[in-house]
């Protein structure tokens, strides 16, 4: 979650809630992301709540489709209090999305862009150019997404789901109008050894 409150280097807009799952979690939050709606100043940006829950990693994080801040305040209260009493219940609350797994990749792979005057030496065997992560991001919105359903849950996913991903591929090709054209086997195989990163 990296350091909870120092805006300046983890949130464009952070604030603390005095509500917790329970005794052994910290508190809630609710936050506006540096890399999220960057065209918008940050007044009008959306509002997200983290909600830390013990042993289960950076716990829950969810939109909360507002800007205001009051109504912010009132939709995270709701969610945490049904994430306690989901939790109370024994239900698995931390089960991802795809639009949710999507996003966590892309913020990690976001952080090795290297700068344009580096190469592979200079940024690190994993660092990648602007150009190759715009790539990347296109693929995972334009196809991964839509060809699997953004709130499929992420943990019920297996290889079965992929079987007909070349088919859905050239029956969903790149461009508009008239101007779409099916992709090469290359293209469908260098977007399936993606879709292995991803999930590895």
């Amino acid at each position: 979650m990296g350091f909870r409150g120092n805006n300046e280097r983890t949130f464009a807009e952070y604030v603390e809630l005095d509500i917790a799952v329970n005794d052994d979690s910290p508190n809630a939050y609710i936050y506006k992301r540096l890399d999220s709606q960057i065209t918008k100043p940050v007044s009008e940006r959306s509002w997200y709540v983290g909600v830390p829950i013990p042993n289960q990693g950076n716990g829950k994080r969810l939109s909360l489709k507002t800007a205001d801040e009051r109504e912010a305040r009132r939709k995270a209260n709701m969610k945490v209090a049904q994430i306690t009493t989901d939790l109370a219940m024994g239900i698995d609350v931390c089960g991802r999305s795809v639009q949710d797994f999507v996003e966590e990749f892309l913020n990690d792979k976001r952080s090795y862009i290297r700068g344009e005057m580096e190469g592979k030496i200079d940024g690190g065997k994993r660092s990648i150019t602007k150009e190759r992560y715009q790539l990347i991001e296109g693929k995972l919105r334009n196809y991964f997404i839509p060809f699997l359903g953004a709130t499929t849950g992420a943990s019920s996913l297996t290889p079965k789901h992929f079987a007909k991903w070349d088919l859905w591929r050239k029956l969903n090709p790149a461009g508009v109008g008239k101007k779409k054209t099916e992709p090469k086997q290359s293209t469908l195989s260098e977007e399936m050894t993606l879709k292995r990163e991803d999930w590895k």
